[in-house]
């Protein structure tokens, strides 16, 4: 009898104990996986509570372990690699390479290839976006000086993208009147030569139509001076 009044007792001190520091959802993962499963199961035995309130303990934290698995995000198959934003421009972009094949369309409905451009001066081909600030101002430049262009082609190609911009460009900046050949690319030589960095890109090449320099971006003229001929 008096080891039932003691028992007792125990085990409501024990509730008590429990009770007054209400072990929390987050408490129980953190015993879990510090203690781990099996640790805190004997922990909760060595506490002497009653045997229903032992089996309290263990569903919930039966319930609580498999909540946690269950909301683990599933391994996820490694990401596939990113897709290269640059098309490949295979040799036609390092300097020495030869200029590439290619025709285009220019304003005036005629088609050009890279034998129209034969001479014995540099070659100088603008990649562009008539819709580019830059573009435009590289333009001007080039207008305002083109007399030091005696003998250096000029060429400006665009994509087909931005071909709807074409004519508002050309009668904007008047290219009509200055020995420009400008035309929409219709065989991908922007696709080979284009760095894809920044607009406009200036493409120069020699008598022999090998690549001796490229220029990303606003050139100022004096730069392009060494290579006018």
């Amino acid at each position: 009898m008096r080891g039932t009044k003691q028992s007792q007792k125990m085990s409501i001190k024990n509730e008590r104990f429990f009770w007054n520091y209400r072990i929390s959802v987050l408490d129980f993962v953190f015993l879990i996986f510090n203690l781990g499963l099996w640790n805190f199961t004997l922990w909760i035995f060595k506490l002497n509570l009653p045997a229903m309130t032992r089996k309290l303990f263990v569903i919930v934290l039966l319930l609580s372990a498999a909540n946690v698995f269950a909301q683990a995000p599933a391994q996820q198959p490694p990401p596939p690699p990113p897709m290269q934003e640059r098309p490949s421009a295979g040799d036609y972009s390092v300097i020495g390479s030869p200029l590439p094949d290619f025709t285009f369309k220019a304003n005036d409905g005629k088609l050009y290839s890279r034998d129209d451009f034969k001479n014995n001066a540099n070659l100088f081909i603008m990649l562009f976006d008539p819709g580019c600030s830059h573009c435009q101002q590289q333009t001007k430049e080039l207008e305002e000086n083109i007399e030091f262009f005696k003998k250096s082609k000029i060429v400006l190609i665009t994509n087909s993208g931005f071909g709807v911009r074409l004519p508002d460009f050309i009668k904007d900046y008047n290219t009509d009147k200055y020995p420009f050949t400008i035309g929409i690319d219709s065989t991908g030589i922007i696709k080979q030569i284009c760095l894809y960095q920044r607009f406009p890109q200036i493409n120069i090449y020699n008598k022999s139509r090998k690549l001796v320099k490229i220029f990303v971006g606003p050139v100022p003229i004096d730069s392009l001076k060494h290579y006018i001929q």
